[in-house]
């Protein structure tokens, strides 16, 4: 892509600031270009977040109905995976998986609460608190 070829397109997500790109300039050499933003990227971004608020809707009202606890509606606000929270507590997947079970979760320790929550970055009480209302 040649330096004027480089899209400013003015995404509202940069916030004002710019991406740093690269571009061959008029002599062949590449050279950093700042780019505003690039409708494509917008829209898949767009695209991208709709999914995750779909999945965090969804994750709300399974731990609402009680499917899950409320491990699953945190690990997906943090874009998290099983493997990924797993591999941030020290554990294993399996242990994730079996936390994520409603019964299980109730009688986990103030330790393991104390463990998810700081991989979630929020208090030990508002995860051990979340019921999936619309209130929390």
């Amino acid at each position: 892509m040649k330096v004027t070829e480089v899209p400013q397109d003015l995404d509202p997500s940069y916030e004002g600031l710019t991406k740093l790109n690269y571009a061959v300039d008029e002599s062949g050499k590449i050279v950093p270009v700042a780019s505003n933003g690039w409708k494509p990227e917008e829209t898949a971004k767009g695209l991208a977040w709709a999914k995750i608020e779909k999945d965090l809707e969804l994750a709300r009202q399974q731990v609402q109905a009680g499917t899950y606890s409320p491990i699953r509606y945190f690990m997906i606000a943090r874009q998290m995976d099983v493997g990924l929270l797993a591999q941030n507590m020290g554990v294993t997947g399996w242990r994730v998986r079996w936390h994520l079970r409603p019964k299980v979760f109730a009688r986990l320790s103030d330790a393991w609460i104390h463990r998810y929550a700081e991989c979630f970055d929020i208090p030990p009480g508002e995860l051990r608190g979340f019921k999936g209302d619309s209130g929390n």
